[in-house]
């Protein structure tokens, strides 16, 4: 954990929930309940039950979370997520599959900055190395959507293209989501490794952009991602200006891409 006097960042494990989740013998732990241990201060810091909380991760996701430790932090990092100025970097694990992303509309595209045409047939022939080059001379592919709940019980989501028609739902958000893929490389089995990065975030923001692009996550059924004992995907950096005096911080693994020059706290 690293913290200071105003803020800390926990490591959330996989295979737990950041707020309180289930009822009575079903009720498991949660993130938000050890930091009420650990640090009582959080407990007044922000929403009720949220132990000063600036952001959530999927049950499944492991990495970092950010908390505040007062009101007054709490009311200052939300107001820097809401400016798009809270940068979060994931590591995942991906394979291609086609068919996109059930409900989006399109069902499937290609990410911005890359050639269409090449990346379906890529994605169609199931060939990771392709794709990590297609990835290679232009850095900085991005997907961006507006979303809405599908599924059966809203479990999961789905994406519309920005310039599409909504169709027959009315229930897509009036903000459009963008996901920055930094980096993909190929593994020997034929999955990739990628780095990917957001500003704002939507509930299953990464699984859904890169289903809807033909690279499910590993271990994430829900969205069609491969078998794997575990989700792929781990929140490695945050990055956020300080509440205390506004500084830059960047809190985690110092060998992934930064955004501009800041303070460095690694862990």
């Amino acid at each position: 954990m690293v913290e200071t006097d105003r803020w800390l960042v926990a490591q959330k494990p996989a295979s737990m929930h950041c707020v309180r989740a289930g009822k009575g013998a079903e009720r498991s732990p949660s993130l938000a309940e050890w930091l009420e241990g650990e640090r009582p201060s959080c407990v007044t810091a922000g929403r009720p039950g949220e132990a000063g909380l600036l952001q959530r991760l999927d049950y499944g996701t492991s990495g970092l979370v950010l908390a505040a430790k007062d009101p007054a932090a709490f009311e200052g990092l939300a107001a820097v997520a809401a400016a798009g100025r809270f940068r979060k970097s994931y590591v995942l694990v991906c394979a291609p599959e086609p068919g996109g992303l059930e409900g989006s509309r399109p069902a499937s595209l290609a990410p911005r900055g890359t050639h269409a045409d090449a990346w379906r047939e890529g994605i169609a022939a199931g060939n990771a190395d392709v794709l990590a080059r297609l990835a290679e001379p232009a850095p900085g592919l991005s997907v961006a959507s507006r979303f809405r709940a599908f599924g059966p019980g809203s479990r999961r989501v789905a994406c519309l293209a920005e310039g599409a028609g909504p169709g027959r739902s009315r229930d897509w958000t009036g903000e459009v989501y963008s996901t920055l893929i930094e980096a993909l490389r190929a593994l020997p089995d034929g999955s990739l490794i990628g780095v990917a990065s957001l500003a704002r975030g939507f509930r299953h923001q990464i699984r859904a952009h890169f289903a809807w692009i033909g690279l499910p996550l590993s271990g994430d059924g829900l969205y069609g991602g491969r078998d794997d004992a575990r989700l792929r995907l781990h929140a490695a950096v945050l990055e956020f200006p300080d509440p205390e005096g506004g500084a830059p911080v960047r809190v985690g693994h110092p060998s992934l891409p930064a955004a501009p020059p800041s303070v460095r706290i690694e862990e």
